[in-house]
């Protein structure tokens, strides 16, 4: 029993906290000790992986049937644009002030200044652009921005993100070559670097926010 509830966990972790979610499991609980009872194996030698198991089901739910367009996305980006670049300014700010303003400390070498440049500034903005997005699309599935109209980021098959996923999707913005995919359109509304990280962005009315 603690092996089943063990594959059940996995497979609900990679499945969206949507209505439906418990109902499913609950579906799958009784399919999985059916399919044990008969190979008297491990719910993942008689399943299948919970991974793909949780793909599978996403599938059959069609969670990513309402894309979100290119106008809401824009929406939702700006906002996350805004968060973005207050807190990039507050460490700009912060070097500006402290490096130019004059203090109590005197003189700054030049030393200094490029030190806090290279290991604060530049680290804490590169986190506020690539890094805080990924870790909240592969925590939560979604951003601030996104999160504000309801959209939120899955694999094609309907899952959450992987963490490869979910990096890759943001790196991908400073490849200069994604600029041309962004202009490239299709049914699921994917940007570049969706199609890049096999992601789609979809509306969710009713669901949580997970």
């Amino acid at each position: 029993m603690n092996e089943l509830n063990s594959y059940l966990k996995e497979v609900g972790s990679w499945i969206p906290s949507t209505e439906q979610k418990e109902r499913i499991l609950q579906i799958l609980r009784s399919e999985v000790t059916e399919a044990m009872e008969e190979s008297g194996s491990s719910p993942e030698e008689a399943y299948g992986k919970p991974y793909e198991t949780a793909k599978n089901l996403c599938k059959e739910q069609k969670w990513v049937s309402t894309p979100a367009n290119y106008r809401i996305r824009a929406y939702a980006y700006l906002i996350d644009m805004l968060i973005i670049f207050v807190a990039v300014l507050i460490a700009w700010w912060w070097w500006f002030s402290s490096m130019f303003v004059p203090s109590s400390r005197g003189e700054i070498s030049e030393g200094y200044m490029l030190m806090t440049l290279l290991f604060f500034v530049f680290p804490y903005s590169f986190f506020w652009m690539f890094v805080y997005p990924a870790i909240l699309e592969k925590m939560f599935s979604t951003t601030l921005g996104k999160w504000l109209f309801r959209l939120y980021v899955y694999d094609e098959s309907g899952v959450r993100l992987t963490w490869s996923q979910a990096i890759r999707r943001n790196l991908t913005k400073i490849q200069p070559i994604m600029l041309m995919n962004e202009l490239e359109k299709n049914l699921k509304f994917q940007h570049g670097r969706d199609l890049q990280s096999k992601t789609v962005v979809v509306i969710r009315r009713k669901d949580s926010n997970k």
